[in-house]
């Protein structure tokens, strides 16, 4: 109970100054509506898809291999220009950057379909460009199609077969396929949800939200500063509330505050901008609280290293805003991205981009598990300090 009520009345005394309130409200739309509309065309350009490379390696001689050869040099030749290589050196290339991706058909496909066998055409990726992994994906699915195989094939045979076999060996695709089904074995992909990429007021609204849930973490280290210089931890024992009813109380009204702040930027980026959030919203929810925490434990952490209010609030600030810009954060910065995905605040950023375009919990297992592991190491770390301050003022 005692808890609570500290969180409670904490929470009034920070809603009794109405202008600062309605800033922490106000700032983030308006850096939202600055920065997303002043980099919008930059954002619709890169949501083209350009023409690129794709390596390729055919080693079959039969049916299907010349199909697919006939469908990449025509009808996927607006999309990709083929770079033909071998075997032994596709990965070296894709390994030393030159190219994202490679198709690569092994030279028994043709047999092994024919025989109903299980099979594939294999497609190597950089994973750097998920645009490029996407085309070619949906390029060699389309391919795999049962019908527009079994047309290409039949299309193929009757070009290169003597006329006496083609019955035959129509006949015989068509029996084997009617009982083996579709017989390749290459990655699903749903040709029905296209990858999406943020427009600018998204990737603004992530990136400010994100931002200011970070911010926040200056708001609670401050009030323990302030607390600490006007003696509220050396005489709170002569009440019946100790300090870790305190703090707890400190932490759950600065999560409360910056839950309130993100639901506002949340209805007014929706509202005013019209920022597609997603269904994902228990992402989303989780994403922000994990940020929060994180906020809170480095608030905590700097109260107990600095001893002015001014030290904390510059000193985390100035951090803050490096690590958003160096993960792009204001706006992306391709040359810092290796470092910058090694951030809390990529993390994060990676996270809630995914629920806002469709992502699910699975593609963004690596970020979750890394933000709530750095939060268990920062709140032991934080908890730590704070009570050995205390203890020995």
């Amino acid at each position: 109970m005692n808890i609570l009520n500290i969180a409670i009345n904490l929470f009034k005394l920070r809603i009794r100054n109405k202008l600062s309130f309605i800033l922490i409200i106000l700032m983030p739309i308006l850096m939202i509506f600055i920065m997303g509309y002043a980099l919008k065309p930059s954002f619709e350009a890169n949501n083209t898809i350009k023409k690129f490379k794709v390596l390729y390696v055919n080693e079959d001689k039969g049916a299907i291999g010349k199909a697919f050869d006939n469908m990449l040099h025509n009808e996927a030749s607006k999309y990709v220009d083929v770079v033909n290589t071998t075997t032994t050196s596709v990965q070296s290339q894709i390994d030393r950057g030159k190219y994202d991706e490679a198709i690569v058909i092994s030279n028994n496909l043709s047999a092994s379909v024919l025989k109903g066998q299980k099979c594939s055409i294999k497609i190597i990726s950089s994973d750097k460009d998920e645009i490029k992994a996407y085309v070619v994906n949906s390029l060699v699915n389309s391919f795999v199609n049962f019908t527009n195989t079994q047309t290409a094939i039949l299309k193929s045979y009757s070009h290169n077969l003597p006329q006496a076999n083609i019955t035959e060996e129509a006949q015989k695709l068509t029996k084997v396929q009617s009982f083996y089904g579709n017989t390749f074995t290459i990655r699903k992909l749903n040709l029905m949800s296209p990858i999406k990429k943020l427009s600018s007021y998204q990737y603004f609204t992530a990136s400010m939200l994100l931002f200011f849930m970070m911010m926040s973490g200056i708001g609670i280290g401050n009030n323990i500063i302030k607390e600490r210089s006007e003696k509220i931890y050396t005489r709170i024992n002569s009440f019946p509330v100790n300090k870790s009813e305190y703090l707890l109380g400190q932490i759950i009204c600065n999560v409360t505050t910056s839950i309130f702040q993100a639901i506002a930027i949340i209805l007014f980026s929706a509202l005013l901008f019209g920022v597609n959030f997603g269904n994902n919203f228990v992402g989303i929810a989780i994403s922000l609280l994990l940020i929060i925490l994180l906020s809170s434990s480095l608030g905590v952490l700097f109260s107990s290293i600095v001893n002015s209010q001014k030290a904390l609030s510059t000193g985390l600030c100035l951090i803050l805003w490096f690590i958003a810009f160096m993960s792009g954060g204001f706006t992306p910065v391709p040359s810092l991205e290796p470092i910058g995905k090694l951030t809390f605040y990529s993390w994060g950023f990676h996270a809630l981009a995914s629920f806002m375009t469709g992502g699910t919990f699975k593609t963004v297992t690596f970020e979750l598990t890394s933000l709530a592991v750095l939060i268990i190491v920062l709140w032991t770390a934080s908890l730590a300090l704070f009570n050995w301050r205390s203890q020995n003022e």
